[in-house]
């Protein structure tokens, strides 16, 4: 993962606990308010959780489905 992701990923949590805005992180990310709203929501779906900055936690069928597609591309 990229420094801008995880920086995105921090943003949004931030705006998720109420630390910052909505309009902030818009502002932090480079994006607009709507997609801040939309990505806190598709997050809220899938169960992705920053821990904190170096640290990620990722609900294990999103990981099964990371993996098993890692695995398809590598030659055995």
């Amino acid at each position: 993962m990229r420094q801008a992701e995880r920086d995105r990923l921090v943003a949004l949590k931030k705006a998720k606990k109420k630390l910052m805005t909505e309009k902030q992180a818009a502002e932090e990310i480079g994006i607009t308010e709507r997609q801040v709203r939309r990505l806190l929501r598709k997050n809220l779906r899938r169960r992705v959780n920053v821990v904190g900055p170096n640290r990620i936690v990722i609900s294990s069928d999103i990981f099964s489905e990371a993996t098993t597609g890692i695995s398809q591309k590598l030659p055995p």
